[in-house]
């Protein structure tokens, strides 16, 4: 967690960002109520937390929803995990790993926290847990990348996300603006112009457009971005 954590922290630091970020290295549960004992002020403009933890090992990668359940941070997590991995574990709050989203999401502090691990939590799945076999060479570097990329991806998702209001009545002629998605080239895209411009209401995010729709986030936002451009649209962040 902590070597993912320094390589999250090198990444966030070369991008220009809307949000800002605190990247804490603590001891256990002590640290994590040292650190919102004596930062107020820090703690109180916190949006989500994402905890980090045994990344680097062989087993199922592994997330645990916040205690709110339903927050943007835990939808856009289970919707990268769900496209990058055939199989992963979920579940709720304190379910899968007990660590410090108990502090930082807890009575009083509330700040939606999620966790993502390698589970510990797997019967007869990680017999080296708190043994002298926990060591380096149960880690992979490769699993390591792996975990980096997907954090990176959940935090740059929340980052690009928008909500996207139409300028426009009826339906737009997409050719004139250079909207039009040739079937050939992009077959999904295609058939999913018409259902996107049925949700720019103004009431739905662009993630929640993708995730509605089953479509690649990225692809949905270049796509708006386009619209943007043309004054088919505006955009709010929020």
């Amino acid at each position: 967690g902590v070597a993912v954590l320094v390589e999250l922290a090198k990444k966030l630091r070369k991008k220009k960002n809307r949000y800002t970020y605190n990247c804490l290295f603590l001891p256990e549960t002590i640290g994590s109520i040292a650190f919102v004992s004596q930062n107020p002020k820090i703690v109180d403009k916190m949006k989500y937390g994402i905890f980090l933890e045994m990344l680097g090992n062989k087993n199922t990668p592994a997330l645990q929803l916040s205690r709110q359940g339903d927050t943007t941070l835990d939808s856009v997590a289970d919707y990268v995990f769900r496209r990058r991995y055939k199989r992963f574990l979920k579940g709720g709050f304190r379910k899968i790993v007990r660590n410090d989203e108990m502090v930082f999401n807890g009575p009083g502090i509330n700040i939606p926290m999620i966790s993502i691990s390698r589970s510990a939590g797997e019967p007869n799945h990680y017999p080296e847990y708190h043994t002298s076999d926990d060591n380096l060479g149960i880690v992979s570097e490769n699993r390591l990348k792996e975990s980096r990329d997907l954090v990176l991806e959940i935090i740059e998702t929340l980052e690009n996300n928008y909500m996207p209001k139409r300028t426009f009545k009826g339906p737009v002629f997409l050719s004139r603006y250079g909207l039009w998605i040739d079937w050939r080239v992009n077959r999904v895209m295609n058939q999913a112009a018409e259902q996107i411009m049925l949700r720019l209401e103004g009431d739905q995010s662009v993630f929640q457009i993708a995730q509605e729709l089953n479509l690649d986030f990225k692809e949905v936002k270049d796509y708006l971005d386009k619209f943007a451009k043309s004054k088919l649209i505006t955009k709010h962040y929020y």
